[in-house]
């Protein structure tokens, strides 16, 4: 084999590196195949788990408001077995939508170079490159973050460039309210700092991977994993008729 040319950039270097496990994994080129398995298990576990579990259950476990209850029935008319279905659907629907964006960390997380930090871990945030010139919170929707969550992300990426002062941190999230996507600096408040930046859509994928295409190609091996993991086949329909929200959410 060759020597490496001089000024052959580590970024470049890592994409081939990608491509070349693209040619040979089943699912994605920039995590190995039994993480990526193992990404999508834990969610389908959750929604066997969630499906198993009877609406009793789940009202009992979450504690259903019975405030809420009264008045639904008093303003809509609701009988209690009704309110008490939609109330369980709430539940499993907050609780399926959690997964999904532990999800997204836990992939990225497998990326050569990256790890994934869990709750209560002292940077405060999701992701981070193992040689610290990277930080990223990583939500699934652009409207995760309210007023006061977006104030303390702020103060947890700028505590961290205090700490880190040639790092870039991001606030990413997969989800755009204008199906596109891009990098940027984040300005909040007039508060400015070239180094604390957002991203948005395919880039929140593509600052991890260096490659803007890797949410698409996430996509793309969803469906095979979650017919490994199943055995249930989804039928294309209903594979093109989501991936034209998707289109609508990431621009991709």
């Amino acid at each position: 084999m060759g020597k490496i040319q001089a000024g052959v950039c580590v970024k470049d270097l890592c994409q081939c590196s990608s491509a070349l496990r693209a040619l040979s994994n089943r699912y994605v080129g920039f995590v190995d195949d039994e993480h990526f398995y193992k990404c999508v298990e834990k969610v389908c576990g959750k929604y066997a788990k969630l499906g198993g579990q009877t609406t009793k259950d789940l009202l009992l476990e979450s504690v259903a408001d019975p405030f809420k209850m009264i008045f639904d029935m008093g303003d809509r008319g609701t009988p209690p077995e009704v309110w008490e279905e939609a109330d369980a659907h709430r539940i499993r629907d907050k609780s399926l939508n959690n997964s999904i964006g532990e999800f997204h960390q836990a992939v990225l997380g497998g990326v050569e170079g990256w790890e994934s930090f869990s709750k209560g871990h002292p940077f405060g945030i999701d992701l981070a490159r193992e040689d610290n010139t990277m930080f990223i919170e990583l939500k699934n929707k652009y409207n995760t973050l309210n007023g006061s969550k977006k104030d303390a992300l702020r103060g947890t990426l700028a505590s961290i460039l205090r700490q880190h002062p040639k790092a870039k941190c991001y606030w990413a999230y997969i989800l755009s309210r204008d199906g596109t996507s891009g990098e940027c600096e984040w300005v909040y408040r007039k508060s400015r700092n070239p180094n604390i930046r957002k991203a948005w859509g395919s880039m929140a994928y593509g600052i991890v991977t260096g490659s803007p295409f890797s949410l698409s190609e996430m996509w793309e091996a969803l469906p095979r994993a979650m017919f490994d993991i199943t055995n249930k086949k989804m039928p294309d329909a209903s594979i093109s008729w989501a991936s034209e929200w998707l289109k609508y959410a990431t621009g991709i």
